[in-house]
């Protein structure tokens, strides 16, 4: 029985190889990307945000332990640079953002934005919760926003525009924390 268990090992460990070289294909360094390329999130959303290099192009996402998820399932969310409707090319850092700023809004301007949000779903807050703005423009001037809500203590919804502000692109944020030793 035991040498059945370290030969299936054996046979796994490839697999495994070939299952973490496929993970990292995605991702790819930023370094020697073009002049002008935005490689972090403003200090505000750092702690939700990050921007990362893929091999379709820069791409931004949840921080590191925090997980953007469209609702109903595993959905992750992402801002691309390259704006396609389907199949992007493995194009690198050739599509990337040349700009990224977040700010925290007034209560007037999260009240026009919060008016589109949430749409459908269940105990909402009537009013607008603290709402951060981050507007993310890449190398051919294409301009993407993400709308982060403060809606509880633990609560956090975000809202796309990519172009338009849609409903259907509300999706939480999710963080998860590291079991301490």
């Amino acid at each position: 029985m035991l040498k059945k268990v370290i030969i299936g090992c054996i046979l796994a460990l490839p697999l495994i190889a070939m299952a973490e070289e496929k993970e990292q294909e995605f991702e790819i360094s930023c370094q020697g990307g073009p002049e002008g390329m935005v490689t972090e999130v403003p200090g505000i959303v750092s702690a939700l945000a990050s921007v990362k290099c893929t091999v379709y192009g820069q791409i931004i996402t949840g921080a590191e332990g925090v997980l953007w998820n469209y609702p109903g399932g595993f959905a992750p969310v992402i801002i691309p640079a390259q704006m396609v409707r389907s199949q992007p090319e493995k194009v690198k850092n050739e599509y990337y953002f040349t700009s990224i700023t977040a700010k925290n809004l007034s209560k007037n301007e999260a009240i026009e934005v919060y008016k589109g949000f949430g749409q459908g779903f269940d105990q909402m807050p009537k009013d607008a919760p603290e709402t951060t703005e981050i507007v993310a423009t890449n190398q051919k001037g294409v301009v993407q926003k993400v709308y982060l809500f403060q809606l509880g203590p633990q609560t956090i919804w975000g809202y796309t525009c990519q172009p338009a502000c849609k409903p259907e692109m509300s999706f939480m944020v999710m963080k998860f924390e590291r079991p301490k030793s």
